[in-house]
């Protein structure tokens, strides 16, 4: 886990630090490129509020307090909807922290994945609570991709944590179709 954050405080904040210094040195007129450099500083900012928020992940505010923070979070500055829908949720519905983890990482992940990868303009996400299983659907109406290729990366590591909960996940996408996942994990271990 530290190799990991160290990994991306190196790779996401030191690297962008280092691109607004190279920046100041290399402007004659630094009043001119103030608004760049307070950009480029604003994203830097950002960059490593989410780092931190990543390690915390705030189970105590409710799975969908939780959740709904989460997609706020990602979604900011960025030119990009998602619309969450909760159906079925109440009050007093209750999953264990283990089960709102994996849900609250593999959203992360999905997100993270339409954001950096299908250039999609909205997101549409559904959580149904049915019976001792939730339902999650995660669509996006980006460019799509060769869902039959084998998996790599984010969605693999997807199917990993989908997988150790005795969930299930479906993934239909093809090239300029968009994407929809389809999960089912059950509430109880």
């Amino acid at each position: 886990m530290e190799s990991r954050i160290s990994r991306r405080i190196h790779d996401e904040i030191a690297n962008d630090i280092f691109g607004v210094m190279l920046n100041l040195e290399n402007s004659k007129d630094n009043r001119s490129n103030s608004g760049s450099v307070l950009h480029s500083l604003n994203q830097v900012y950002h960059k490593a509020r989410d780092i931190s928020r990543n390690l915390d992940i705030p189970v105590n505010q409710g799975f969908q307090n939780s959740l709904m923070e989460l997609i706020d979070s990602m979604t900011y500055g960025k030119k990009i909807r998602i619309n969450p829908v909760f159906k079925r949720f109440h009050e007093d519905f209750n999953i264990s922290e283990t089960i709102h983890i994996v849900i609250y990482r593999v959203i992360q992940e999905l997100l993270t994945n339409v954001i950096k990868h299908a250039n999609a303009k909205e997101v549409f996400i559904q959580f149904f609570a049915r019976g001792n299983r939730v339902e999650i659907y995660v669509e996006d109406d980006g460019i799509g991709f060769d869902s039959t290729e084998n998996k790599f990366g984010g969605l693999k590591n997807v199917e990993s944590r989908v997988g150790a909960i005795n969930g299930k996940i479906r993934i239909d996408s093809a090239s300029n179709k968009g994407t929809l996942i389809t999960i089912e994990i059950p509430i109880k271990l």
